[in-house]
């Protein structure tokens, strides 16, 4: 008899460590606002998946906390700028604070249309900011309508597939380092392909090019290493084939290597 009750016993345990597995591994159905800030905060596992058949409007900034998976399946995540944030150190749409984030299959649309000169810069509006975390990957991402798509900040970041951020008013893709102390030098490598045929603005850039910040991979390599223009201090520009590198709109001088 006692044998047969350590059994059961062992049975109840099992099923009840498989049962609590199970939870951890499945997805959080994302249908609406309230349901990405549930699981932003990581109430409901690690893995979100949005649902909605219609686009989700942001009412306010999106925090990203450690080793969450967005999923966005295709769908979209509006904003009506200017974006939620104190301060330029934390305006955007979806600000990823916390290491080991993953956000794929997902397009952000803030509604700015026009150029930069009908655009005042505004202390930085992005429709995603990565800011001091490390092992995030971005994995086929679209960003659109806002001052500027994607800002790496202090932070180590891996993009792959396709990202689109052509339609941004100042730049596709920041990768900076803030003047927060302790804050370490950003790192970005692409492996993917970045997608922009604004013949304004880079679709690639390193703001503060003497702070350490680097960018690499295969994705980078493809691109065409320019100095910034005039009145753009310590400051590098890449740019796809699409954007016409070679014509007399981007400044002549070309970077090697």
């Amino acid at each position: 008899m006692k044998k047969i009750a350590i059994a059961l016993l062992s049975l109840l345990v099992l099923f009840a460590f498989s049962a609590c597995n199970n939870e951890t591994n499945s997805s959080y159905s994302i249908t609406n606002f309230d349901d990405l800030v549930a699981f932003a905060s990581g109430e409901h596992g690690t893995l979100g998946v949005i649902d909605a058949e219609e686009p989700i409007a942001l009412a306010s900034q999106v925090v990203l906390s450690d080793g969450l998976t967005l999923d966005g399946n295709e769908k979209t995540l509006t904003i009506v700028t200017p974006t939620t944030g104190t301060s330029a150190s934390d305006k955007a749409a979806l600000l990823v604070t916390g290491d080991n984030v993953r956000i794929e299959n997902l397009t952000v649309e803030g509604e700015r249309t026009g150029n930069k000169a009908a655009n005042e810069w505004n202390e930085g509006e992005y429709g995603i900011k990565i800011y001091d975390s490390t092992g995030v990957v971005l994995d086929n991402v679209t960003v659109k309508g806002m001052q500027a798509g994607v800002q790496v900040n202090g932070s180590s970041v891996t993009m792959n597939g396709t990202i689109t951020v052509g339609e941004n008013i100042w730049g596709g893709i920041e990768v900076s380092k803030g003047s927060a102390a302790g804050l370490d030098a950003s790192s970005l490598t692409v492996n993917g392909t970045i997608e922009s045929s604004n013949t304004e603005v880079p679709a690639l850039w390193i703001d503060g090019r003497e702070d350490g910040n680097t960018v690499t991979g295969s994705g980078v390599d493809v691109l065409t290493k320019i100095d910034a223009p005039t009145g753009y201090t310590n400051q590098t520009w890449y740019l796809t084939t699409e954007q016409n590198p070679g014509s007399g709109s981007w400044p002549t001088t070309t970077i090697e290597g």
